[in-house]
């Protein structure tokens, strides 16, 4: 076993963390018809569109 989890590892994290963020503000959205939820839909996609570019720059080296 490693001692320590690897580079995708933070990625993955992101990527999760956004899509349960986006769900649940997407469901408190719908049960609620608050107008205020689609924040956190907003900052779950955020979240995950950083997982996203975090784990393409580690895979295939990224633009910059």
């Amino acid at each position: 076993m490693k001692a320590h989890t690897s580079p995708a590892g933070l990625a993955l994290f992101l990527i999760v963390l956004g899509l349960l963020a986006s769900f649940t503000g997407l469901t408190a959205a719908f049960v609620t018809h608050l107008h205020v939820c689609r924040y956190l839909i907003a900052a779950g996609c955020l979240v995950q569109f950083a997982g996203w570019v975090r784990y393409a720059k580690r895979s295939k080296g990224g633009t910059s």
